[in-house]
């Protein structure tokens, strides 16, 4: 269950207590309809995120360009654009892959290859000011399905799921 934090824009889910990460309410719901407990996730941008989804899922790696927050959230750092991008993946796949970081454009172009057929990329701050456009990330998920979930009282805010056919 969600429950709004003293922060309207901050969840928490109810079942461990945790902060849910920083995605758009309806996100959040439609994550808590997904059985994720087998998926194994990686995040480009750790955060409350990284934490919830370490106890909701089987196993994430994440990585950040923030050396204190990386450490404060268990994460790898990195402050190196390319090693950022490419450097943390080690040829696996992914059930999702969340884009919530630096180089944003750039992480979906790389890793978009890691999703395994089924699975998910996660873009927050989709097609939102100061963040990259959401034509590019389109046209580089062309024929991915695709789902935008506006935040109901700041509709700018938004995050966009892919599913990878």
């Amino acid at each position: 269950m969600i429950q709004e934090c003293n922060r309207h824009w901050q969840y928490q889910d109810t079942a461990n207590g945790l902060i849910m990460p920083w995605y758009t309410l309806p996100t959040l719901q439609w994550l808590e309809k997904q059985d994720v407990k087998n998926w194994e996730v990686f995040e480009y941008g750790a955060g409350y995120s990284t934490i919830w989804w370490r106890l909701s899922c089987e196993c994430i790696d994440s990585v950040d360009h923030n050396s204190g927050w990386a450490k404060a959230m268990g994460a790898r750092h990195s402050s190196e654009k390319q090693d950022y991008i490419d450097g943390y993946l080690f040829g696996r796949y992914f059930d999702c892959i969340i884009v919530d970081g630096e180089w944003r454009d750039e992480c979906v172009s790389y890793s978009r290859d890691y999703v395994k057929s089924g699975g998910y990329m996660i873009v927050d701050n989709y097609d939102q000011e100061d963040f990259p456009s959401s034509e590019v990330i389109d046209s580089l998920l062309s024929g991915w399905e695709k789902t935008v979930f506006a935040q109901p009282n700041h509709t700018s805010w938004k995050t966009a799921i892919f599913r990878k056919p």
